[in-house]
């Protein structure tokens, strides 16, 4: 009897997966997820026809979940698991056969080994020309074998690490809204510079949330046109490039994202995808362009002229958003609940925006950073992700939250700056392993430093560094809640 074969696939195979998973979920109330994984749950893959199915439970419930399964039926195989990732088997009838074999691969949701079962079959459904490969391996796989698994996985091995390769994603957002994007080139015409006579390029990409449902992952898109020295990663994201017509809902506060020195826009998607799967609408602004004049060596360090750039392109970009925001947007973007994002250049600027709207020696009260006709009512807060190039507020007429490296930590607080921030009204947290340039989406997939290769993109684990990113993602969004809804 031939242990491996090809099978072609069944429009059956979704039907079996659905009946399965009802009898687990009437058993197993702990299940968070419950997936069809594998070559079944992919259209047109073929395969050996067994049903494969994830459950993610929460890490402390899967030795209750076990026993559960087992009442079911399923035999729990302790030879093929692992520490995260318990398998198990079940033979059931079968209309087209006499009895189906089904797996179960039950881990828990922050595991490598939940990611890679979603990121792999979300993959294969996406690219029906990879599938095709991967089915025609199989195949070959299933006759040249000779019915020893070493060798069927060997031979399926080099097409399975490729498309792995290809599945590396960012962070899935943790809301319930799927994700749109969109690029936008703006022009603004009070700035006329050499390379744009007709006024200077703003470039933005706009996060917004789609309709509820699961998140599916697409090629990352990169911003060209951005100086940045760092290398494009070749990395899945979660946001669908769509039209603003599909932006759902109503309402939405708006967060306008911005960028490093020298990073491109497109590299926070990270955060820009969460809070757009949270409702928000999210405007990340280029305020670098590699046609820009270099600066002289005599104004780094003092010169604050490109600070005052990122403040002109958010004014310039708060302009546009006013004059579309019936048309473009439909009228489902609010206007008077912002939040504006920073890291390091970004976020100085908006330290810098913040000092100049005090007002301190004039007699006027400003009662918003950003220019409407009728400020009453607005809702305004910053978020500053390593954050150090100007002093914070003496006041906390604006709520501002510091996200700050480890490496900030003791010096901050031996000099009393830590506690200054603090009596000023200012959230403030540090955050273990992480250093300056590990609040981008590099920070996350940590490839390589090629610009400093001795400086690390985070100290720590995987594990740790996938922490550090669930965590400042939480932080950021309850902040938001808080201070703008």
């Amino acid at each position: 009897m031939q242990k491996y074969v090809f099978k072609p696939y069944s429009k059956v195979f979704p039907e079996l997966f659905h009946k399965e998973k009802e009898r687990i979920a009437s058993s197993l109330k702990t299940a968070l997820a419950i997936e069809h994984v594998g070559s079944t749950a992919v259209p047109n893959l073929g395969g050996k026809g067994i049903i494969d199915i994830a459950i993610a439970v929460n890490k402390q419930d899967m030795e209750s979940a076990t026993q559960q399964l087992q009442d079911l039926g399923y035999e729990f195989r302790p030879a093929y698991s692992t520490s995260d990732r318990l398998y198990f088997v079940i033979y059931l009838p079968d209309s087209e056969e006499e009895t189906r074999r089904y797996h179960i691969h039950l881990t828990y949701p922050e595991s490598s080994e939940w990611k890679n079962l979603i990121d792999f079959r979300d993959y294969l459904r996406n690219h029906p020309q990879e599938a095709k490969e991967y089915a025609e391996m199989k195949q070959l796989a299933s006759t040249e074998a000779n019915n020893i698994g070493e060798h069927y996985r060997k031979l399926k091995e080099p097409m399975f690490q490729k498309i792995k390769s290809l599945t590396e994603a960012l962070p899935m957002p943790t809301g319930p809204y799927r994700v749109g994007t969109v690029q936008y080139d703006l022009t603004d015409v009070y700035r006329k510079e050499l390379q744009f006579p007709d006024g200077r390029l703003i470039p933005i990409q706009i996060y917004f949330p789609l309709e509820k449902g699961a998140h599916a992952l697409y090629p990352k898109i990169f911003e060209e046109r951005a100086p940045s020295p760092w290398e494009p990663l070749n990395v899945q994201v979660y946001s669908r490039p769509t039209e603003l017509t599909f932006l759902t809902g109503n309402g939405h506060p708006v967060i306008l994202l911005n960028h490093g020195n020298l990073i491109a826009m497109t590299d926070y998607a990270f955060l820009a995808e969460d809070l757009s799967s949270h409702g928000y609408v999210v405007v990340s602004i280029q305020h670098q362009l590699r046609t820009d004049t270099e600066e002289p060596s005599f104004w780094r360090g003092n010169s604050v002229s490109r600070n005052a750039k990122v403040i002109d392109n958010i004014l310039c970009v708060f302009e546009w958003l006013k004059t579309v925001q019936a048309t473009l947007f439909a009228g489902k973007i609010d206007l008077k609940r912002v939040g504006m994002v920073g890291h390091s250049m970004g976020g100085n600027s908006l330290l810098l925006l913040a000092n100049r709207s005090l007002d301190s020696f004039k007699k006027e009260d400003r009662l918003a950073l950003l220019p409407r006709i009728d400020q009453k009512g607005a809702k305004e807060c910053l978020v500053l992700m390593e954050t150090t190039g100007f002093s914070y507020p003496l006041h906390n007429r604006y709520p501002l939250f510091f996200l700050l490296s480890e490496e900030r930590e003791d010096y901050q607080r031996k000099t009393g700056c830590y506690d200054e921030m603090i009596r000023s009204g200012h959230e403030v947290r540090y955050y273990k392993g992480s250093t300056h340039i590990s609040f981008m989406d590099h920070g996350y997939i940590n490839p390589p430093n090629t610009i400093h290769p001795n400086q690390q993109y985070f100290n720590g684990t995987q594990e740790q560094r996938i922490a550090f990113f669930d965590k400042i993602r939480k932080d950021i969004r309850d902040f938001l809640k808080k201070h703008i809804g």
